[in-house]
């Protein structure tokens, strides 16, 4: 901290004001009590906006947030801070700074309900575009602290804000998404914001040379960013928790970022919302614990929203085939009738098309459509196990039956022998 700035942190502090984070000087003139003149600089503090001035142990602060009328031009030779009855001058490498002070102490006054200034929300992940500090005050200050922001895009659509602080000014909209909402927003540099909610509805992308996109009554082009509104156009159609357990598997497909982001968002997850959510949390935790797993797995109810939800959580979280590998082992193992068995089957079933994408060895996926044989025949589904086994055979290279049996050296007693997928199958 500079000596010109530590005066002014001491008033601060004694004023009431809280501490300093910005000091920006101004060209102008700000009268004390005492008749005499202190050079004015507008600050900025963890509860707001001044304009203060210092001599001595005599100080000056005019709340800006407060002042009426305030008004800030843009000028060529250094911009113009009216407040009130009086004027400054921004110095020309400085209107950035002022601005931010400006912009988000106006939205730190008009949407209390998120933390203080100074601590907004940095959103990140493989669906958030550039982000300016009023935005980032805005998204701290008007959200749920609860409601993680999914999707913060760039969009070609624009509005003016007629009644701002600074006359003419503009700003882009952003398409927002999160747990709990879905719209447009545009936030100027000044702090003007205006929202504009969107159904819950998935947005309708049209490909093409110039992609589109439309969501009700408003239409807007991609910024760049067509990929990630690709992505995201489906979560609007989902509401709440759903919304955000849709996003998490999204997120996974998006590399070592949206990996960082579906954490984050898994921890966002309401309380007790969905058993499923355990089982995705312990199936992503490294190492990955079996007795997680069957905490998990006690929760999920018996029926069939329980198996789908399983069989869900397989194809559109896609867990390592390890892992499902062991799920199933342990529902499998619970199972105390064939009728139990059957709970556990379309998580099979999804298994068994991931075993048979992920590989082309036709062994390894004979052995993948054996274990669901066996594991429908346990169940009395004896006519898809059939089909399904009828099908395989074919798929098998041609052996000869000296491959198919044990060499003569081979210790049957140890479990050697010929071609397993062959010997199982014919069985």
């Amino acid at each position: 901290m500079s000596d010109q700035q530590r005066p002014l942190e001491a008033f601060l502090l004694a004023e009431g004001c809280g501490s300093l984070q910005l000091a920006v000087p101004l060209k102008g003139r700000l009268v004390l009590r005492t008749g005499e003149s202190a050079d004015p600089f507008l600050v900025q503090t963890d509860q707001g906006a001044w304009i203060v001035g210092v001599k001595g142990e005599v100080g000056l602060k005019v709340d800006l947030l407060s002042a009426h009328p305030l008004r800030y031009e843009t000028r060529l030779l250094g911009d113009h801070l009216g407040v009130g009855a009086d004027s400054f001058t921004v110095p020309l490498s400085k209107g950035g700074d002022v601005q931010v002070a400006l912009g988000v102490g106006r939205i730190r006054r008009d949407h209390a309900v998120g933390s203080s200034l100074g601590q907004a929300r940095h959103p990140r992940g493989p669906w958030v575009d550039s982000s300016t500090p009023q935005e980032e005050a805005w998204l701290d200050a008007a959200l749920d602290p609860d409601d993680p922001v999914i999707a913060w895009l760039h969009t070609s659509l624009g509005t003016r804000f007629a009644d701002s602080i600074e006359p003419g000014c503009e700003a882009a909209f952003r398409l927002l998404i999160t747990r709990d909402r879905v719209a447009l927003v545009a936030i100027s540099r000044m702090g003007d914001v205006t929202v504009s909610p969107l159904p819950d509805q998935a947005l309708i992308l049209t490909e093409g040379r110039t992609p589109s996109l439309q969501a009700g009554d408003q239409s807007w082009e991609p910024v760049g960013n067509t990929s990630a509104f690709r992505q995201v156009a489906s979560l609007p159609a989902q509401q709440g928790s759903a919304r955000v357990r849709a996003a998490a598997a999204k997120a996974t497909e998006a590399g070592a970022e949206g990996n960082i982001l579906a954490d984050h968002l898994l921890t966002r997850l309401l309380p007790d919302d969905a058993p499923i959510d355990r089982l995705i949390a312990a199936a992503r935790a490294r190492p990955v614990r079996d007795g997680e797993l069957r905490h998990a797995l006690a929760g999920l109810p018996r029926n069939g929203d329980g198996a789908l939800a399983l069989a869900e959580w397989a194809a559109g979280w896609s867990p390592a085939l390890e892992v499902v590998d062991r799920v199933l082992a342990s529902l499998v193992l619970e199972a105390e009738d064939p009728v139990a068995s059957r709970f556990s089957l379309p998580l099979h079933r999804v298994q068994r098309d991931r075993v048979l994408a992920a590989s082309s060895d036709p062994f390894a996926q004979a052995e993948a459509d054996i274990a669901l044989a066996e594991h429908l025949l346990y169940a009395g589904e004896v006519a898809e196990a059939r089909a399904l086994l009828l099908s395989r055979r074919p798929a098998l290279p041609d052996e000869e039956l000296a491959e198919v049996l044990p060499p003569e050296d081979a210790d049957l007693t140890a479990g050697e022998g010929g071609q397993p997928a062959h010997i199982r199958l014919l069985e």
